[in-house]
């Protein structure tokens, strides 16, 4: 085995204490900045409770990622402390909030359950992109072009509004669900190996990760009664926008039980029972001692930092593929549920409400 040199070598770090396995020796630029890289790019931002949230939704269950950011625990613990209030504030603060215009019933709301809706209407334009349907500013005026509006939309020939108006269509109905296979999470990781070398702050990150991986299993997270559930006897029609005054419009139709249960409806019930109680305090000490072992890296250096780095770009990677427009996607195969959507393009905002109100007939 090779000794490690002098106890002022940068690979030691600030401790000099003498690992089992010595590591290479490391520049003394590339230990300073990987030391402070993790600490500045890994804190949560306030859009954490927003993204959290849509994430739990999607996957009905709590799932920790390998290296989560610095205050993503604190969140989840949240929420299963403080249940539906947590949820009633984090779904409309994160800097994507919408709104819902029940098109059937004239009701206005916030679009329920974070992120989850945003990112399945994320995910199903960006399967396809299809070129907008240029739609002229006058109706027809024959009584069979009237008798087929309610097939496709047609348009009013109002045009005090010019503001143009994208409106995207999106039928959602049910069909027969496909068995998915489970997704084992992460094995548990290589905390000793890392002890060993020396990268305690990493090892320390990566042993209460794991911890709290398979405490988080426990907790009593579960669908609501009506969730998928229809109480109407008529389909959806409901537009989504981030304002009124906005350029891009979603108007969601077809099965209820689904248009509703996204956008208006909560998708999470937390029972608050003691277990769940027990694991949010758990989550709460997790997070303090990540952020005491991120801080321990930025003052250690050394490989430590380094190793950091690695593991965030590897939490990128399993992310990328399991994560974002995957979950939308894998709720969507597992509730059982197809999308087909079309654009149109409308020369004023009028227009287009017109063209709504004679495909809903309201």
């Amino acid at each position: 085995m090779r000794s490690c040199g002098a106890a002022d070598d940068v690979r030691l770090g600030s401790l000099n204490i003498v690992p089992v396995i010595c590591p290479p020796t490391l520049p003394k630029i590339v230990a300073e900045w990987a030391s402070v890289i993790p600490l500045v790019i890994h804190l949560a931002t306030n859009r954490n409770d927003y993204i959290t949230t849509g994430e739990v939704v999607l996957l009905g269950r709590i799932s920790l990622e390998i290296f989560p950011k610095l205050g993503a625990l604190s969140s989840l613990a949240r929420l299963l402390q403080c249940g539906p209030g947590f949820l009633d504030q984090a779904s409309i603060r994160g800097g994507e909030n919408r709104t819902v215009w029940d098109v059937r019933w004239g009701s206005v709301c916030p679009a329920a359950n974070g992120a989850a809706s945003i990112a399945i209407i994320d995910h199903v334009l960006s399967r396809t992109q299809k070129t907008p349907v240029k739609m002229p500013d006058k109706v027809p005026t024959t009584a069979k072009a009237r008798q087929e509006a309610p097939s496709e939309l047609a348009v009013t020939n109002n045009q005090n509004i010019r503001a143009p108006a994208n409106v995207t269509t999106s039928r959602l109905k049910p069909v027969p669900p496909d068995q998915q296979p489970s997704i084992v999470g992460p094995s548990r990781s290589v905390a000793i190996i890392f002890s060993i070398g020396g990268l305690f702050g990493s090892a320390a990150i990566l042993f209460f990760g794991a911890v709290s991986r398979v405490v988080s299993l426990g907790s009593s997270i579960d669908r609501p009664p009506g969730y998928l559930v229809n109480n109407e006897n008529h389909d959806a029609c409901m537009l989504l926008a981030s304002h009124p005054n906005a350029m891009e419009w979603y108007l969601n139709i077809g099965d209820r039980s689904i248009v509703d249960t996204l956008l208006n409806k909560p998708m999470l019930q937390i029972i608050a029972d003691s277990r769940t109680m027990l694991i949010g305090h758990w989550l709460n000490i997790a997070n303090t001692i990540r952020l005491a072992a991120v801080t321990f890296v930025a003052a250690q250096k050394g490989w430590d930092g380094v190793s950091l780095i690695v593991l965030m770009a590897i939490d990128g990677a399993v992310r990328w593929r399991f994560r974002g427009g995957n979950l939308a996607r894998k709720w969507l195969e597992r509730e059982g549920i197809e999308v087909v959507y079309k654009t149109f393009l409308f020369t004023s905002r009028s227009s287009m409400i017109g063209a709504i109100q004679l495909y809903s007939r309201t």
